[in-house]
């Protein structure tokens, strides 16, 4: 609930926050932001390659039968 109150004050402030930034400072903060953004799609794209190659392998496990020597 309190990220919720954070962004709404955010938003309803916006103008008032570019303003007190500038230019540079909007600058920095939105690509900031950019960059967490892309950190999140980054470990969500890992964990799912992850899941993804750990169920592959535990099927040619299953599958594949052992050598016998």
């Amino acid at each position: 609930m309190g990220v919720v109150l954070l962004v709404w004050i955010a938003y309803s402030s916006a103008e008032k926050l570019v303003t007190m930034l500038g230019v540079t400072g909007t600058r920095i903060v939105s690509r900031l932001a950019a960059l967490v953004l892309l950190c999140i799609g980054v470990q969500i794209m890992a964990a799912g390659i992850q899941g993804f190659a750990l169920d592959i392998w535990q099927h040619m496990s299953r599958t594949v039968p052992a050598a016998r020597g």
